[in-house]
Order: structure tokens, then C-alpha cells, then sequence
């Protein structure tokens, strides 16, 4: 398992449809995104209130990103993309 630290800093991305949040894994920055329809979907997030969904939901969505870092299920780009499909419960 890897060592992992999230920073406590997110940001919304209207262009990607995202929202960002930074981790260190051994020492490295690594970009974390969960999409905007994820958040909607999962956290019944709406267009007003995607940043506060995050932050009440934070807890959940790192420990999804965690997991996603340790089955090393890296973007081409080497960043961790959260979608729908990553939290199937909801579904």
C-alpha cells in the first residue's frame, strides 16, 4: 500500500466538468478528479452546489481515489479520474 496524503484544496473545473483535488503519493503530486456527473449521480450534487458536495463527501471520494491509487488504475496523463461507474452502489 502506498503512502498517500489528499490536500485539503478542491477546486471547480466548469470546462472539464470536474472537480480537482491534489494528493501525494511517496512523496510524488498527483492530479485527483472526480467528474461532475459522479458527484451529481452519487451526492445528488447539483449545478449550484458541486464544491460543498465535494467537501461534505470528501471522506468518501478519497477513499475511492485511495483505492483507485493502490490497484495503480492511473490515467494515461498519471492523474486519478473518478466517474459514475466508480461508485456502482448508486447506479
Amino acid at each position: 500500500m502506498s503512502e498517500i496524503e489528499f490536500k485539503q484544496i478542491e477546486v471547480v473545473n466548469l470546462a472539464t466538468m470536474t472537480v480537482s483535488f491534489p494528493a501525494s503519493v511517496e512523496g510524488e503530486q498527483v492530479k485527483c478528479f472526480i467528474s461532475l456527473e459522479a458527484l451529481q449521480d452519487h451526492f445528488n450534487a447539483d449545478h449550484t452546489d458541486q464544491l460543498e458536495s465535494f467537501k461534505n463527501n470528501r471522506v468518501e471520494i478519497e477513499s475511492k481515489a485511495r483505492e483507485i491509487i493502490n490497484k495503480n488504475r492511473y490515467e494515461v496523463d498519471g492523474s486519478i479520474f473518478l466517474r459514475t461507474a466508480d461508485f456502482p452502489d448508486e447506479q
